[in-house]
């Protein structure tokens, strides 16, 4: 077994060896190294061995070579051979067929992970078709599953493959397009949460689109203050959501002072922001609207000594406020 390398390195596919033993090593060799070595350099990926009238001892010591079977006739020979051969030369194959929402087969470029009943990784695939038809994927001996589809939000899916045959797996991931659109940002990366049923399942960055599966979800826009929208993604549509440009705020403080920002909506105050109560200058980017400044310097004790002034941001505009 220690020189099988050299008649598989030549070879391309996938290679075998059946190993026939008595069980017994006299040749000062170790075959669980050797196995083990090969498997490694992808030169025995179905190793198989059939014992000849082994012991229980015998049959242990070969597990870690590979598939072990024992033959105590010339009839069980036979047959343990002709399974080896199957096992070999199994050719259980299939195809992911990601359907839209028309049940055709059009999705892809979707992150598929497998995995076996024990958590295993069988495998990580990015879905690709060529010519319209999904790639035909083979697992060695995988034949149960669990099939991982990494689109937002994941989908999940046990697989039961039927052995010696091409499976055509079915997956439904109907997926339409999300854009959240803002022409500046006063050069701040404004990032956008995405919700579903309250729970958050994705983050992206605003003017970077998003493919979701068809339904609906809960759009939470990081700007001040922040812009939530409903929406509902169908299939192969696109949904905008225009945000408008922000204004510049500067705040020229003559101390430092503790405060923070209302935004006025039906004559109620909502804080959207905590200014610093550090520095003398502060830039904030606000959505357009009406808002005030609640604020008393750190050095004044009295509550008497809280200020407040009122002021309204239009889109790209700079405002200075003195305080």
């Amino acid at each position: 077994m220690t020189f099988a390398s050299l008649d598989f390195k030549e070879l391309k596919g996938r290679n075998s060896i059946i190993l026939i033993t008595d069980g017994e090593e006299s040749c000062s060799g170790n075959p669980c190294r050797v196995s083990q070595s090969l498997q490694e350099h992808g030169i025995s990926i179905k190793p198989v061995v059939i014992g000849l009238d082994l012991s229980d001892f015998g049959i242990e010591n070969l597990k870690c070579i590979g598939e072990v079977s024992n033959a105590k006739t010339p009839a069980d020979l036979k047959q343990n051979l002709n399974k080896a051969l199957d096992y070999i030369l199994d050719k259980t194959t299939f195809q992911v067929h990601l359907l839209d929402g028309n049940r055709q087969a059009t999705e892809t470029d979707v992150m598929m992970r497998f995995t076996s009943p024990s958590g295993k990784i069988l495998g990580n695939f990015y879905h690709t078709m060529r010519n319209q038809i999904s790639d035909t994927l083979f697992l060695n001996d995988a034949i149960e599953f669990e099939a991982s589809f990494l689109t937002i939000p994941p989908i999940k899916k046990k697989i039961t493959l039927q052995k010696f045959v091409h499976n055509i797996v079915s997956i439904p991931a109907a997926q339409g397009l999300l854009n959240v659109k803002m022409d500046q940002a006063n050069g701040e990366e404004v990032k956008y949460i995405i919700r579903q049923n309250k729970k958050s399942i994705h983050s992206e960055t605003v003017n970077k689109g998003t493919k979701l599966l068809v339904g609906k979800y809960q759009v939470d826009v990081l700007t001040t203050p922040l812009t939530h929208f409903e929406i509902n993604i169908q299939d192969k549509k696109e949904e905008i959501i225009a945000i408008p440009n922000p204004g510049l705020l500067n705040l020229d403080k003559h101390s430092t002072m503790t405060g923070s920002i209302f935004i006025m909506e039906d004559k109620k105050m909502k804080k959207v922001y905590d200014i610093n109560p550090n520095g003398l200058t502060e830039f904030i980017s606000l959505q357009p609207g009406k808002y005030k400044i609640v604020y008393k310097p750190i050095s004044y004790k009295s509550v008497y000594d809280t200020k407040e002034k009122g002021f309204e941001v239009v889109s790209g505009s700079k405002i200075i406020l003195k305080l």
